[in-house]
C-alpha cells in the first residue's frame, strides 16, 4: 500500500507549514464554494438576455475556437499535474482546476453550438505552444507554459470580449470563467518556484530557452489572429499587454 501513497500527502510536511501551501490549499476550497452548472447559468443567461445572436460570427468562430482547444488543453494538463504532484496542497490545486476545465470546456462547445459559432483548428504558431505545453514531460515547463503563459492570456481574452459587449449572454458567461481562471495562475506562482529550487544551472537553462520559444510562438498566435481580435472589438497588443501583466505580477 505505501508504495501507492507517498509519504508527503499523509505527513506534517514543509509545503503545508508556508505561505505557498496555504494558498494553495485554499484555492482548492474556493473552487468547492464556487462551482456553478454551466447547463444552468447559459440557460439562465439565455432567458434573461434572449436568444444569443452574434455579429462577426467568423472571427467569434476563431476565438472561441482557440478558447476551446485551449481549455481542453488546460483539462488535460491540471488533470496530468494532479497526478503528478506529491503534496497535498499543489495536488487539492491542480484536481480542482481540472475540475474546473472540465466545465469551462463543455459550457463553452454548449454557447458555440446554440450560437452557431463553428470550431475551428487554431493558427499554426498556435496549435504549436498548446502542443508543446501538453507533451512535455518537464512539470517546470508544463507548470510555466498552462499557468504562467496561456492562463494568462485566456483570462485576458475573456476580459477584452466582456468589455467589448460583443454579446449579452457570452459576456455574462465569462464573468463565471474569469472567476475561475484568476485562481489558477495562482498554481504556477506558487509551485513552480518550488521545483526550480530543485533544479541545477543547466536545466534552468533548458526550461528558460523552452519559455523564449513559446513566448515566440504566442506573440506569432496573436499576430495570426489579430484581424479576428480586431473586427470583434479586441486590441490584440492590449490584450497581450496585460497577459504578461497577469503572468508576471499575480
Amino acid at each position: 500500500m505505501n508504495e501507492f501513497l507517498p509519504t508527503s500527502l499523509s505527513d506534517d510536511d514543509i509545503m503545508a507549514k508556508n505561505k505557498s501551501g496555504r494558498i494553495l490549499n485554499n484555492v482548492y476550497h474556493k473552487s468547492q464554494s464556487h462551482i456553478w452548472d454551466g447547463k444552468q447559468v447559459l440557460a439562465d443567461l439565455v432567458t434573461q438576455h434572449g436568444p444569443i445572436n452574434l455579429e462577426n460570427k467568423e472571427s467569434m468562430s476563431r476565438i472561441l475556437s482557440l478558447v476551446l482547444w485551449g481549455e481542453l488543453a488546460a483539462w488535460n494538463v491540471s488533470a496530468h499535474l494532479a497526478g503528478s504532484f506529491n503534496d497535498l496542497e499543489s495536488k487539492l490545486a491542480a484536481t480542482s482546476q481540472a475540475h474546473d476545465e472540465s466545465r469551462h470546456y463543455y459550457v463553452l462547445k454548449d454557447y458555440m453550438d446554440a450560437s452557431g459559432c463553428k470550431i475551428i483548428k487554431p493558427s499554426k504558431a498556435s496549435q504549436k505552444m498548446i502542443k508543446h505545453v501538453m507533451t512535455t514531460q518537464n512539470d517546470a515547463k508544463k507548470i510555466l507554459g498552462m499557468h504562467l503563459m496561456v492562463e494568462p492570456i485566456a483570462l485576458t481574452i475573456f476580459r477584452q470580449l466582456r468589455v467589448s459587449n460583443v454579446e449579452p449572454v457570452l459576456c455574462n458567461l465569462l464573468r463565471y470563467f474569469e472567476i475561475d481562471e484568476a485562481r489558477h495562475v495562482a498554481l504556477g506562482v506558487h509551485h513552480l518556484p518550488i521545483i526550480m529550487e530543485k533544479m541545477n544551472a543547466p536545466q534552468i537553462l533548458d526550461v528558460g530557452m523552452w519559455q523564449m520559444r513559446m513566448l515566440f510562438l504566442e506573440v506569432d498566435g496573436l499576430r495570426e489572429m489579430s484581424q479576428y481580435f480586431v473586427e470583434c472589438g479586441v486590441d490584440p497588443k492590449r490584450l497581450y499587454d496585460e497577459a504578461e501583466e497577469i503572468g508576471h505580477g499575480v
